[in-house]
């Protein structure tokens, strides 16, 4: 719409009339498009395209400023039907596809965008304009499927089939609100030549003690005029505002400028030029500060960073003069567009762009100031969209607020959406289950543990599921318990989130009915050292071991059935104690531990883990003598022994109490 993109030179259309007649639609068409007039300049393009004298040639290049026409009108369909028209019949330029891919982002055709791009890259690889394009179509995707925790609503009683955008707030208690249509009620009888709708209005509504807004009214002559009026901002104690009014007439531009206008005994005065920036043709878009003494606005001044750029200016006192317009530099600004600023506060504001990174066309982006500059941020979706998304305004330190967007679903060309952000909801879900069986564990014990101190319990449900909400920048441990079962535990943290979300976490408890094996434990032949490799299963145990405090484990060593049994018997006990050691080492008590070695009297039961491993042992064969010894050959014989091998703990007991001394720690003194 006119004030948004297309905030271009208007110029008069002054068309000579002495003008070859057979080319005369398609001058006409020319020159109304290099005056912006793009609604307008589509239509004589299109009854210039069947003259006999075009070519193929010829037709290629009306269809591509069709196109162009539809773009910077923002109707991505009739433009992607223009561009297509225009690449079958060969128009040269490679600019087509850059241009037929923007809008098939606009459209949501990933696919087809992506190979537009594709193709403007082969034949344009050093503009990186395509490659920004394949990044928007990647991110319009991943955050369409992941969106930020706004929840976002069209206001339908403001909209109109016409454009309605840029709402601004005119009172503290949010109650007032204005903000620019092109619909019927606009002041102005003509139609712009730039979008086909009324010049466009500011509007106000007004919320009534019934919860019900009253019909949009358009603000008195003086405010408004025959021209264009666009977005607007409001001091704070709203007495005076400040706007977009672009003026055109048959001799001269005068393009656009903000004006400030007072709000005095309940009625706006005469509004005043403020003149910003005399060497710019489009001066826009402001945002006045909360102390009103900064300025932003959008401008085109020499010597900006490409298209139209944010501005700012300053002054001492609110009733000083304005200084000189400062560039916000190139953390904001890119050869593209930044409009649309809203300023928050004094360390953030918000502002559209349609280069900065985003899912195409404009996007909203937060600017934080920092000690280096400004940090810029993608509102995501679905504050953003692949659609124009712009005009942003904020409840003062609420969520809570409006913008404007063009995207698929609208009352209009152009919609103003209400969004706010719900109270943050973190929490945590999880399902516990058996290692082995992978079964549910249902009634199992919960605890969640914040290292704020706080402690939650709650018990599993039959399908072995549990559920804790969870604070903000917090980090949590989550141990579950059940008769006989080892505990188990989970880490989770709410550090810096930043939306709504649910943590999910996957617990599995191993049964101690039965012995556990402790893999790994590796020996010398006919030592009983421990190896290096063998402490890394080790520290496992002792986290196992602190993880259960109150259960006596005993280490069992096994030897195959080879050699002595005297000696296989003493070797065995021998490894099972240099386990015990390590673990006193590690901080375990010895009361909590017991050693025995089983020498070969104790075959291993083959279980279904080393059956799935070796094809050739039966679960639940016991590997005795006898079985080893009827295995086909030697490999397969030496593996059985390897498996016999083995050192176990099982849970003797769940009941330990850690024995506190009763000595005095007074120096030199005994305990009685």
């Amino acid at each position: 719409m006119f004030s948004r993109k297309i905030i271009t030179v208007i110029l008069t259309l002054f068309i000579a009339l002495s003008i070859n007649a057979q080319s005369a639609k398609y001058k006409r068409a020319e020159a109304t498009f290099r005056a912006g007039g793009y609604n307008e300049a589509a239509v004589l393009y299109k009854e210039s395209y069947t003259h006999p004298s075009n070519d193929n040639t010829k037709k290629a290049e009306i269809l591509f400023k069709i196109g162009e026409c539809y773009r910077f009108i923002s109707e991505p369909k009739k433009a992607v039907n223009s561009y297509k028209k225009a690449i079958s019949k060969k128009y040269s330029d490679p600019i087509v596809y850059l241009y037929y891919g923007d809008c098939l982002l606009q459209l949501s055709d990933y696919e087809t965008a992506n190979m537009a791009y594709e193709k403007y890259n082969s034949l344009r690889p050093n503009d990186k304009r395509g490659q920004a394009g394949l990044k928007q179509c990647e991110l319009a995707e991943l955050w369409s499927q992941n969106p930020s925790g706004y929840l976002v609503e069209n206001v339908r009683p403001w909209n109109s089939k016409q454009s309605d955008f840029s709402p601004v707030f005119l009172n503290s208690d949010y109650t007032k609100i204005i903000f620019t249509s092109s619909r019927d009620g606009a002041m102005g009888k003509k139609l712009s030549n730039v979008t086909g709708e009324k010049f466009t209005d500011i509007f106000q509504v007004e919320l009534q003690r019934s919860q019900k807004w009253t019909k949009p009214e358009v603000l008195p002559e003086g405010v408004n005029s025959e021209f264009d009026e666009g977005s607007s901002s409001i001091t704070s104690d709203g007495k005076e505002m400040y706007f977009t009014r672009c003026i055109t007439k048959k001799k001269g531009k005068f393009g656009c400028r903000i004006y400030s206008v007072k709000y005095s005994d309940e009625e706006w005065l005469t509004p005043t030029n403020l003149k910003l920036a005399e060497d710019s043709s489009i001066v826009a878009h402001p945002s006045i500060s909360p102390d009103g003494l900064t300025m932003f606005f959008t401008a085109d001044i020499p010597g900006g960073f490409g298209g139209k750029d944010i501005w700012k200016v300053t002054r001492a006192t609110e009733s000083g003069d304005w200084g000189k317009p400062e560039n916000l530099g190139k953390d904001i600004n890119t050869a593209g567009n930044e409009m649309y600023p809203f300023i928050r506060d004094n360390s953030e504001f918000y502002f559209s762009s349609d280069s900065h990174e985003g899912m195409g066309g404009l996007d909203i982006f937060r600017a934080k100031k920092t000690d280096a500059g400004y940090l810029v941020e993608n509102m995501r979706y679905p504050l953003n969209s692949s659609f124009d998304d712009f005009g942003i305004v904020f409840e003062k330190e609420n969520e809570t607020g409006y913008f404007s967007s063009n995207r698929v679903g609208g009352v209009g060309s152009d919609d103003i959406y209400r969004f706010h952000l719900p109270p943050m909801r973190l929490a945590i879900a999880g399902t516990i289950t058996d290692v082995d069986t992978k079964e549910p564990l249902a009634k199992a014990d919960v605890k969640l543990i914040g290292n704020d101190g706080s402690l939650l319990t709650t018990t599993t449900t039959e399908k072995g599921n549990f559920r804790f909400s969870l604070r903000r920048n917090t980090q949590y441990v989550v141990v579950s318990s059940l008769d006989n079962y080892l505990n188990g535990k989970a880490k989770a943290n709410t550090i810096d989130a930043d939306e709504s979300k649910t943590i999910e976490v996957a617990l599995t408890m191993k049964s101690y009915e039965k012995p556990i094996e402790i893999p790994n434990i590796l020996y010398d032949f006919d030592k009983w050292d421990l190896r290096a490799e063998s402490t890394s299963e080790l520290d496992k145990l002792v986290e196992i071991l602190n993880d259960n405090p109150k259960i006596i484990i005993e280490l069992g060593s096994h030897t195959d059935f080879r050699g002595d049994e005297n000696h296989n018997n003493k070797l065995s006990h021998q490894r099972a104690e240099s386990v015990v050691n390590y673990l006193v080492n590690k901080g375990i008590s010895k009361a909590r531990l017991r050693s025995r070695g089983y020498g070969s009297s104790n075959a291993k039961e083959v279980d279904k883990t080393i059956a799935d491993k070796f094809n050739f042992l039966r679960m639940g064969s016991l590997l005795t003598k006898e079985y080893i010894n009827s295995l086909q050959n030697e490999a397969q014989k030496e593996i059985a022994h390897q498996i016999n091998r083995r050192t176990e703990f099982k849970v003797i007991s769940a009941d330990y109490q850690e024995v506190k001394s009763n000595r005095s720690n007074i120096p030199g003194q005994r305990s009685k």
